[in-house]
């Protein structure tokens, strides 16, 4: 989900989301900078330029990069010359704090793009929990010149919201010798050199290596207990909504009542009721009628065991006939069955732990 311009401005009002404009002359601006769903970032005066390289580059001495490049800062209004067919790294002038429940991607504007200019044309992601400077990478696709200049509007920041907040949080990963990009006031070079393939020394585990696996296996142990659970329960883990009331318009009481229950009532219950089985009675397709029955064969046999009372052997009578219905695999009838029963089965049920009945009763019959 994108961000809007109202959510934006919520997360910069409360300080979850930081935008800084180092430089008191260009404060940040969020009245006009924030875009119906983006946000407005400019270029800083920091430009860096590949020199001095050879026929060839071999990413494993990017340890020496500072050797290659040229590093310019550029005052302001100055120009910014970008050569026909060339590329010029820069940075996004505003510093930012991205919250751990989202991340980002840099756009370039459809300004330059109008000028044959790609603006982060790669590594254009941000983050959930990054902090610092994003670079820019600027190529002049044109066979003639173009000149630029410092703090223009350059590109735009999209916000993504995540489901929820990541296991290991970047600023963990951060530690690792391989990833060295948080926390920057000037977007750094490539590490690239770093990576395990082509350097043996990553592949001796840090502490930090450790500490992070160590967190993701208690996660995996944990949702791997979850799922025997589940399948203890007789429920597998791929959780669907059981479609047992489609027709459920025809089954629940609209003008006739009966006076012992105390059901959904009005034009709008038969609605009310399907939203609420739709969100709250969940099951594995292949496996609920089977729970199912086995649920209602339990209280069925803990109902018999229960005070002598003739109103209760129509409840049982009841429940016995929603057991038949399911061992038919017929839906409407469990439900026809289950809406006739009164407030000593839902207490029976509840006592002994029959989850799905008990759904089923409160949501269907509110008892």
């Amino acid at each position: 989900m994108i961000l809007s311009d109202r959510e934006i401005h919520n997360y910069l009002k409360n300080g979850r989301l930081v935008l800084v404009g180092p430089n008191m002359k260009f404060r940040f601006n969020p009245a006009k900078q924030v875009q119906p769903a983006s946000i407005d970032l400019r270029l800083d005066n920091r430009i860096v330029r590949f020199d001095r390289i050879g026929k060839s580059f071999d990413i494993r001495d990017l340890s020496n990069i500072s050797n290659f490049v040229d590093v310019e800062y550029v005052e302001e209004k100055k120009p910014i010359s970008l050569l026909p067919n060339s590329i010029a790294f820069g940075q996004i002038y505003e510093q930012m704090a991205i919250p751990n429940d989202l991340c980002g991607r840099i756009e370039g504007r459809s300004r330059f793009a109008r000028l044959g200019i790609s603006i982060h044309c790669t590594g254009d992601f941000i983050n959930p929990g990054f902090v610092g400077a994003m670079p820019l990478q600027i190529v002049n696709h044109n066979s003639f010149e173009v000149i630029i200049y410092p703090y223009i509007s350059i590109c735009q920041l999209m916000l993504f919201k995540l489901t929820e907040e990541p296991l290991v949080p970047y600023s963990e990963r951060s530690s690792l010798p391989y990833n060295r990009y948080q926390g920057e006031k000037e977007a750094g070079t490539s590490i690239m050199h770093l990576d395990e393939a082509i350097n043996d020394e990553l592949k001796i585990k840090s502490i930090f290596d450790e500490k992070i696996q160590i967190l993701i296996d208690n996660y995996l142990n944990n949702m791997n207990k979850d799922i025997e659970d589940m399948k203890l329960r007789g429920v597998e883990p791929n959780q669907y909504i059981i479609q047992i009331f489609k027709d459920i318009e025809e089954l629940i009481v609209r003008d006739k009542y009966v006076a012992q229950q105390a059901g959904i009532q009005g034009a709008k219950s038969v609605k009310d009721a399907q939203i609420n089985l739709q969100q709250n009675i969940t099951c594995n397709k292949n496996s609920d009628n089977h729970q199912l029955i086995a649920e209602l064969k339990k209280l069925r046999q803990e109902m018999r065991k229960r005070d002598d009372h003739a109103d209760y052997d129509i409840e049982i009578g009841r429940v016995a006939e929603a057991e038949n219905a399911a061992k038919l695999n017929d839906k409407k009838g469990v439900l026809e069955a289950l809406k006739k029963v009164g407030k000593f089965t839902l207490t029976v049920s509840k006592e002994i732990g029959t989850e799905l009945i008990t759904k089923l009763l409160v949501e269907s019959v509110r008892l």
